[in-house]
């Protein structure tokens, strides 16, 4: 199990950031095709995107998030930021 730090993991579902109509709205009006979510927790919003085309990737400090992340391991980053920098090797729209 994670030590207790700053960001930390919860396994508790966060309904408030669940957003699937604004989240339609920005693949169709802004015409978004790639997404990173940082501090995905289990990839819940990144899955979604994934699901609905989006070119996505996932960056999570928790092993405990990512060791049962909803998404496949080529498409996860486990790094904690609390350690220093990481930079992913594509752009993104969001």
């Amino acid at each position: 199990k994670d030590k207790h730090h700053l960001g930390g993991f919860s396994f508790d579902l966060d309904i408030d950031g669940i957003s699937p109509g604004v989240w339609r709205w920005m693949l169709t009006n802004l015409t978004v095709h790639s997404v990173i979510d940082v501090g995905c927790g289990v990839g819940t919003s990144a899955a979604w995107f994934k699901l609905h085309g989006a070119r996505t990737r996932c960056v999570e400090g928790s092993r405990d998030a990512t060791s049962n992340s909803l998404l496949p391991p080529a498409l996860l980053v486990e790094h904690d930021f609390t350690r220093g920098p990481w930079w992913p090797g594509e752009t993104y729209d969001v």
